[in-house]
């Protein structure tokens, strides 16, 4: 692989799955030698593999940037290595195994997705372990593309792992500033800087927050976090923007069903490698539950402002600066559980900022507080919010805003 000689039976089936069929291989038989007692040694056969072009191959290819894959095997694989690294190392290479054994199924690249986000997760919180390895590179957006099974579970992974924020960078001589992509779910799970290849971070670890305890309390750290460093570097909107977009449905069926957090959770952190995301407008499921009128109302305050003033466009006498103030303090209360005073508290402004907002909303099937906070992180499109908006709102500006608004 990569003009080099296969040292061992991974790369061979590397090789196998890009060469192999054009020189006229059919299959590998994969072999064990394994010691029985004193110096006997039996070969054990481990299985055989039909040899086929197999484009998810390329896909580890990536892993091999700056030799992390040959760094990290070197590291689980020497002598006294604790017994959790040799345990994730030796699941690593049978996802990588089987990743390149089976073409074309998303099974076997969401699992190995999963795994490099337990090395992430494992280098990260070893500081030997960063001495020898630096962190597992950033992965393209064709790792998006072929583990994409359209399960509710990885579309919501997925939108929270694209998550993002943009800020400025100067005027270039009158024209439209340009900008750049910050704060990137990565760097809320591991110490990393993400430039041209990604690296530790020698500075403080501040903003990670990531931990192994619930779904929840993970994304409820991770959005004040978020806000936080939105104030530091002065965005002028809410981190939350993505190109990996989901009807709002989607978010709000998650509310009903907490069996699927496991599954996200084993997700994200995988997806979160990931450094630039394909292009993504969720559909709506018309066999779907009817949307929490709460969800609904909660949700204008979860969108980056950019994405408020297309759906709903400032009125002419509307507010200078931004369309709706930062949601700390609704954040706080949800992530305490008082969903009651947290939609209370929305309704005030709103009404405040001159939104037609309903009095009584009732908070039926909306989940606990810091899963209505997870949920409401979930990046939707511009068309579903903009439904969301015209089921509670009888503002001027949403009735008059075109049905074809851009996306």
């Amino acid at each position: 692989v990569n003009q080099r000689m296969s040292g061992d039976g991974l790369d061979a089936i590397r090789a196998l799955g890009k060469l192999g069929a054009d020189r006229g291989i059919d299959s590998l038989q994969r072999f064990g030698y394994l010691q029985r007692a004193g110096l006997a040694y039996l070969a054990t056969p481990l299985g055989r593999s039909r040899v086929q072009r197999n484009p998810d191959v390329d896909l580890i290819d990536e892993l091999d940037h700056g030799g992390w894959l040959t760094r990290f095997r070197r590291l689980g694989g020497a002598i006294g290595a604790p017994a959790r690294l040799d345990g994730l190392l030796h699941r690593l290479e049978d996802s990588l195994f089987e990743l390149a054994r089976s073409a074309g199924s998303a099974g076997p690249v969401q699992r190995c997705l999963a795994v490099l986000g337990e090395c992430q997760r494992y280098l990260a919180r070893s500081p030997a372990a960063r001495e020898s390895c630096p962190p597992v590179p950033a992965l393209g957006e064709e790792w998006v593309a072929r583990a994409n099974d359209g399960s509710p579970e990885f579309l919501i992974a997925a939108g929270l792992a694209s998550l993002r924020g943009r800020t400025p960078v100067g005027d270039a001589g009158g024209e439209v500033p340009k900008s750049r992509i910050v704060l990137a779910t990565a760097e809320y799970m591991a110490p990393i800087r993400d430039g041209r290849s990604r690296s530790w971070s020698d500075g403080s670890n501040h903003r990670v927050v990531w931990s192994g305890g619930p779904l929840g309390q993970n994304l409820g750290r991770m959005m004040v976090r978020r806000m936080l460093d939105q104030n530091e570097l002065r965005l002028a909107e809410l981190p939350l923007r993505s190109v990996f977009q989901n009807d709002a449905l989607l978010s709000s069926n998650w509310l009903q069903h907490p069996e699927w957090d496991r599954r996200v959770s084993q997700l994200i952190e995988g997806l979160a490698l990931v450094r630039r995301f394909p292009i993504h407008h969720g559909t709506e499921n018309a066999m779907s539950n009817p949307i929490p009128a709460a969800f609904a109302l909660l949700k204008a305050f979860f969108v980056p402002d950019g994405q408020l003033v297309r759906v709903v466009p400032l009125r002419s006498s509307g507010i200078d600066g931004e369309l709706l103030p930062q949601p700390a303090e609704i954040v706080r209360l949800l992530r305490a559980d008082q969903r009651d005073r947290a939609v209370a508290m929305a309704v005030r402004i709103l009404r405040s900022r001159g939104f037609t907002a309903p009095r009584v909303v009732p908070l039926t099937a909306t989940g606990s507080g810091p899963r209505l906070l997870g949920a409401l992180m979930v990046p939707i499109t511009d068309g579903s919010l903009r439904k969301l908006l015209n089921s509670l709102f009888e503002d001027e500006a949403s009735r008059s805003t075109p049905a074809n608004s851009t996306h």
